[in-house]
């Protein structure tokens, strides 16, 4: 299993500090994004629904990371799992980029043509 080594108090100060900044910064950044996207791509009576499949897809999303984790840390390492999850990220942001509409200036529901 992933074994963890003694680390010196300025590596933990420094572990602790990243956690918090990442936290903080997902929080602010990319955390909201789903919600925020989903409440304006789906429109009128079609919100409910498209929030609903959203919720699930987010939450169905997130426990596939969760449950793979620790079975891809003790198979691959460290390095090797977060580049991994690195890659998906970077995908993610590649079809966010390429595939939703730009919907700067424009009111609630409306999308461009």
């Amino acid at each position: 299993g992933a074994t963890f080594l003694p680390h010196s108090l300025t590596t933990e100060a420094f572990l602790i500090f990243g956690i918090l900044l990442f936290v903080s910064a997902f929080g602010f950044g990319y955390g909201p994004m789903c919600w925020l996207i989903l409440a304006e791509i789906f429109q009128g009576p079609f919100r409910s629904k498209g929030l609903s499949l959203g919720s699930v897809t987010n939450r169905l999303c997130s426990f596939l990371v969760v449950s793979t984790y620790l079975s891809f840390i003790n198979a691959l390492g460290y390095g090797p799992t977060f580049t991994l999850y690195t890659f998906i990220c970077v995908a993610a942001l590649i079809f966010s980029y390429t595939y939703l509409p730009d919907l700067t200036g424009k009111g609630m529901g409306v999308k461009n043509a």
